[in-house]
C-alpha cells in the first residue's frame, strides 16, 4: 500500500505569519518551520480531497499574499498539485489523470514547469522540472515530489507527509517534531 498525504508549501510568509493567520481562521493544522522562505501547512480538511485543497491554497496564498504550492498524493500512484499565487489560479498538475478510471498508464496532464520554477525564483530549472514531471523515472508520486522540492529548494519535508501522518506521530525524518506548531483551531 502507498502513502496518502496533501499539504501545501507557502512560499514567503514565516512559520509566525502563517500561524497569526490560522488563528483568526478556523483551519485545524500544523506549521513547519521555515526554511528558507518556504513554510509547509499539514492541514486536516485537505486530505484527500482536491477540491479543499484548491479552496486551502486559493484562501492562504490570497490572504498572506504568497505562493502557495497545494500538492496531493493518492497511494503512491498520483501526484497532483495546484500553483496559486497571491489568490490566483496558475497551474495545475496530474501525473496520472486516468487513475481513477482505471487506466493508469495515461500521460501526464498539465504542469508547466516554467511557471512551476518561475513562482519559486528558478525559471532557469525548467527543463530539469520538466523532466521531473513528465519523465518515467519515477514510480512513486512520493519520489516524484521529492525530486521537484529538492529541485526548487522546498523543505524536504514537503514530501512524504500529511496531517494524518503528523497525528499519528509519523515524522519525516528532516522535520524536528519540536518546531512543529498546531494552529490553535
Amino acid at each position: 500500500m502507498g502513502s496518502y498525504y496533501a499539504n501545501l508549501t507557502l512560499k514567503g510568509p514565516s512559520q509566525e505569519q502563517v500561524l497569526a493567520y490560522l488563528a483568526e481562521s478556523t483551519r485545524n493544522a500544523y506549521v513547519s518551520p521555515t526554511v528558507g522562505d518556504c513554510t509547509v501547512v499539514y492541514d486536516q480538511q485537505v486530505e484527500q480531497d482536491p477540491a479543499a485543497l484548491a479552496a486551502a491554497a486559493d484562501e492562504l496564498s490570497r490572504a498572506l499574499e504568497c505562493v502557495a504550492l497545494a500538492v496531493l498524493n493518492q497511494n503512491d500512484d498520483v501526484l497532483f498539485y495546484e500553483l496559486y499565487r497571491a489568490g490566483e489560479w496558475v497551474d495545475e498538475y496530474n501525473s496520472t489523470p486516468g487513475y481513477f478510471a482505471g487506466d493508469g498508464d495515461a500521460s501526464a496532464e498539465g504542469g508547466d514547469a516554467e511557471k512551476l520554477c518561475t513562482a519559486f525564483d528558478l525559471p532557469d530549472a525548467a527543463a530539469d522540472a520538466a523532466a521531473i514531471l513528465h519523465g518515467d523515472d519515477y514510480p512513486a508520486a512520493t519520489d516524484r515530489h521529492a525530486a521537484l522540492a529538492a529541485l526548487l529548494g522546498l523543505p524536504p519535508f514537503c514530501a512524504g507527509t500529511g496531517y494524518t501522518d503528523l497525528e499519528g506521530g509519523q515524522y519525516h525524518d528532516e522535520l524536528d517534531p519540536d518546531l512543529l506548531v498546531k494552529s490553535p483551531a
